[in-house]
């Protein structure tokens, strides 16, 4: 799913996310988040992603049931709108959100499993 995410040629993403089926706005909105901040961490990962990625990353963890996760995110992003060059604030206020999901080992995996278990519920798989 991360070369998924990486394989879509997005120019004009804050458009395009709103025309992707569910499944691939997930994935891509999602992954490409996690990826950001796996390899920079929330100081350089919020930064390049941008705000509109982030909110829409938190929309699709809502979506697939993860409101903790989405919860967590939303408070990072309001935090780092009061203060945006405090990134150990922004990433205190995610960790300051009781959220099952805040693990990686935790997180992705749980994500993957219930995107293979509804694939035809979010990429119109046909049987």
């Amino acid at each position: 799913m991360y070369r998924l995410a990486s394989e879509l040629d997005v120019r004009d993403p804050d458009h395009l996310l709103d025309q992707l089926p569910p499944g691939y706005r997930i994935v891509y909105s999602i992954f490409e988040w996690e990826q950001s901040r796996a390899g920079e961490g929330f100081t350089t990962g919020l930064h390049n992603s941008g705000q509109t990625l982030v909110h829409v990353a938190a929309a699709s963890y809502a979506e697939v049931g993860m409101s903790e996760e989405a919860m967590a995110l939303r408070h990072m992003l309001e935090q780092h709108a009061k203060t945006p060059l405090d990134y150990d604030r922004t990433e205190a206020a995610y960790n300051a959100v009781d959220n099952p999901y805040k693990d990686d080992w935790d997180r992705i995996p749980h994500l993957v499993r219930h995107l293979c278990e509804n694939a035809d519920r979010y990429f119109y798989v046909e049987a």
